[in-house]
């Protein structure tokens, strides 16, 4: 019998699983006998292009198309195109913004429903994030330009613009104070407003591509920035002063350039990050990192996404190009289940009042 390629992929995952004793040994084998009888299949596109966008209620058990447009066509979906932005507005986890490379941004009220097109434009978007005191003020990156909306994205007003040799990479708006907005671009530069946008400050030029701001959700003042490759400061003065952590991150990793970070909503000393190959801890604000235990090895597996339980940072999920893993005990032992598209993952995001309720957006 011969097993399609995802299958086959999905076969090697739990013979992997076995081996290292993941899961009860009784498990492993039912997997195998579904694999090989092809009982509980399900189908699968064979292309990866009938959404860009999903949606799970079960910790990524199952998975369904979650692309429809408002629109007079029944049909109507979200484009097929490659997005850097999925976005929950931090007051209603029902509100989400999804825009793409292509410049469209889009919106949905009704936790993924249905979306409407908010506007259109030339220039593609980076990185979106919401004023959490006013859900419709929101600030993006266009590459060369910060940008800023106070009704929902309907009109811009250009609040930092750069040459075009640069990319403004995030732009981030602090949750306790919003006053305080801060943006990194693709040379190292840290950019930092404390009147909403309206004027800006460098204080910090870091020898790496700024990819990543992160805000302390227990102290105004803590502040996070990580590089590409790498780096990570940390400001306990809201920006004014930086120490530079570098040294620790790299010693976990390795050097692997960075793909996710995420900070402990409960616990706001911690840290997760992720490389292209491993997963990482910080309980101590970003001083000392640990790997945390993956079912996959770094020589067979590339990490393409991941989210942690905004409520829970034990719940630890991650993707490679065939499959989703989830870790309830902080990576003791994992669980895998097939992603529900033959492309490779892009964003993974958590609904941070429903455990278990995933967004994945795909590469087209």
């Amino acid at each position: 019998m011969t097993l399609p390629h995802r299958w086959k992929q999905f076969f090697l995952a739990a013979t992997e699983s076995l081996q290292h004793s993941r899961v009860a040994s009784s498990t492993a084998l039912m997997i195998l006998l579904f694999l090989l009888t092809g009982a509980g299949c399900v189908r699968i596109s064979s292309n990866g292009t009938s959404a860009v966008l999903y949606e799970s209620f079960d910790g990524g058990k199952t998975w369904k198309p979650a692309n429809k447009l408002l629109s007079t066509d029944a049909s109507a979906t979200l484009p097929i195109e490659a997005s850097n932005v999925l976005a929950f507005d931090p007051t209603d986890p029902q509100t989400l913004y999804w825009a793409s490379r292509d410049g469209a941004l889009y919106q949905t009220t009704n936790g993924a429903q249905s979306w409407k097109l908010i506007q259109k434009k030339a220039d593609p978007y980076l990185a979106l994030d919401v004023d959490p005191r006013h859900p419709c003020t929101l600030y993006i990156s266009t590459g060369v330009q910060i940008q800023k909306s106070v009704d929902c994205g309907r009109r811009w007003d250009t609040r930092i613009e750069l040459p075009k040799s640069v990319s403004l990479l995030s732009v981030r708006v602090n949750p306790l104070h919003p006053e305080m907005v801060m943006a990194s671009s693709s040379r190292g530069d840290i950019y930092l407003s404390t009147d909403e946008g309206v004027q800006w400050i460098s204080p910090l030029r870091i020898q790496d591509s700024a990819v990543e701001i992160v805000f302390s959700l227990s102290s105004v003042q803590d502040v996070y920035v990580f590089g590409a490759q790498g780096s990570v400061y940390r400001s306990s003065d809201a920006g004014k002063n930086w120490t530079d952590l570098t040294s620790s991150l790299k010693g976990a990793t390795g050097g692997s350039p960075l793909k996710s970070v995420f900070l402990n909503l409960v616990r706001a000393e911690e840290l997760i990050v992720a490389t292209g190959q491993q997963i990482v801890r910080s309980v101590d604000r970003g001083t000392t990192w640990k790997p945390i235990n993956l079912l996959t090895t770094s020589a067979t597996t590339a990490i393409h996404a991941l989210t942690v339980d905004p409520q829970d940072s034990q719940v630890v999920y991650y993707a490679n190009a065939t499959t989703l893993y989830r870790s309830a005990n902080g990576g003791v032992s994992w669980q895998s289940f097939p992603l529900p598209s033959d492309q490779e993952a892009a964003i993974l995001l958590i609904d941070p009042q429903r455990h278990g309720h995933l967004y994945l957006t795909i590469k087209p």
